[in-house]
């Protein structure tokens, strides 16, 4: 079936309908992310903690959409306090990651600002035996042994391992090596490879030299590795250049990493806000960039890094506005985006409680609007479009986060502290 066709609906949420103004800020989403498989989904907020929810095994939709429920959850992170710097680390959750599942036993990454851990969510089992009904017909020599039915099952989260705390700046992103033994994590100046196992093994990959912070005129933002390699990965910059880096060459990247060509762009004092990548995704099938920058989501062609193979402006109507945007430090505001098993598709989020499915050859840009009603509300936004926007034009309401099924068409978007699922 040609996923541009595909009829999608709004299935199901997770939060309470509220105004901007009553959300606590520790409530809000601040991370999230499928499991390799998709049966299970992982919330990090700003309180430091962790949601689990799991697929529901009976299906409720007569078409078969896929539901979840809540799991468990469990206290992450704390706040904490630097001495050596004397500055606070807040315990939000900046990123999550799954590893492959051993067993009945699940292991995620968590990380706040400064502290990477991995924890263990194991499967508890709770049994009891069953009585005999009859012992008149007991005999010596045959003996039946009881039988032990299953009675509950649950969850018990331990922490596994805690990482050394090596990052200088703001931890952005973890990223998981195919083999599942390795991992790399991203500030604003540095990459670091980690060993799962042996945390004292890490390896600086890349860091942006710096004397001084008054000389920092560019920054990394996001890191990716490549989802079937264990020697490729990509990392973007605050000045828009995606570079793509190959441990077989070299162990230091400053030189031998492929970088993109800076795109062209009307140069004015909002440039620099609107050329920064705030995101960046290797499709599943390895042969696409997906970067995502302030108004618009770049791909690019792995093999071709000179020019963007297609460039999709999200929401043009925005630009009429950007002078409030930058008055109210939205333009610092960092969206996310997450494409689909098929490569084809990616979805990434807006203001207004709106987000974008669209494909990653141009042809189609549908903007949906979140509700409560379960109504499914979206318009196919046309190349150059434009419209006024009004006063009931919420900027506080943001879909920073969004996540696409590992497996199947079913995106979860995330806005303030509810969860929407939608399917195809």
């Amino acid at each position: 079936m040609n996923i541009s066709k595909l009829d999608w609906k709004f299935t199901q949420v997770f939060g309470d309908r509220s105004v901007v103004e009553r959300v606590q800020k520790e409530d809000i989403i601040s991370a999230m992310a499928f499991s390799q498989r998709g049966n299970f989904m992982a919330l990090g907020d700003n309180a430091g903690r962790l949601i689990v929810f799991e697929k529901s095994q009976h299906k409720k939709s007569k078409k078969g959409y896929l539901e979840f429920s809540y799991l468990t959850e469990l206290q992450s992170h704390l706040h904490d306090f630097d001495v050596l710097k004397s500055q606070d680390i807040d315990e939000h959750i900046n990123s999550i990651q799954w590893l492959k599942r051993q067993g009945h036993n699940m292991f995620l990454l968590s990380t706040n600002d400064k502290t990477v851990k991995l924890w263990k969510i194991g499967e508890k089992r709770i049994k009891k035996s069953v009585p005999f009904e009859n012992k008149m017909g007991l005999k010596k020599d045959i003996l039946t042994m009881p039988r032990l039915v299953e009675i509950d099952k649950g969850y018990t989260p331990s922490l596994k391992r805690t990482f050394p705390n090596l990052h200088t700046y703001t931890i952005n992103t973890i990223s998981v090596v195919p083999n599942g033994e390795n991992f790399i994590t991203s500030d604003d100046v540095g990459i670091y490879l980690w060993n799962l196992e042996r945390p004292e093994r890490v390896l600086r990959l890349f860091e942006l030299n710096y004397k001084r912070q008054d000389e920092m005129q560019k920054l990394i933002t996001c890191c990716d590795f490549h989802p079937t390699n264990d020697f490729s990965f990509t990392f973007s910059t605050s000045d828009g250049i995606l570079s793509l880096c190959d441990l077989r060459v070299s162990k230091s990247f400053q030189n031998t990493a492929k970088k993109s060509k800076p795109v062209e762009m009307v140069n004015n004092f909002f440039t620099p806000f609107l050329k920064n990548i705030s995101n960046v995704k290797f499709t599943p099938d390895g042969k696409f960039l997906v970067a995502r920058d302030y108004l618009s989501v770049k791909t690019w062609d792995v093999r071709n890094l000179d020019k963007p193979y297609q460039i999709t402006n999200l929401y043009e109507p925005l630009k009429s506005r950007l002078c409030d945007l930058f008055d109210k430090d939205h333009v610092y505001d960092k969206f996310k985006v997450s494409t689909s098993p098929c490569s084809t598709h990616y979805v990434t989020g807006l203001y207004n409680n709106r987000f974008h499915i669209a494909d990653i050859a141009g042809e189609r840009n549908l903007q949906f609007e979140l509700n409560f009603q379960r109504k499914t509300i979206f318009n196919k936004i046309p190349d150059n479009y434009f419209e006024t926007l009004g006063g009931n034009f919420d900027f506080n309401k943001k879909v920073l986060l969004t996540s696409w099924h590992p497996q199947t068409n079913c995106v979860a978007i995330a806005s303030l502290n509810c969860l929407f699922f939608y399917n195809a």
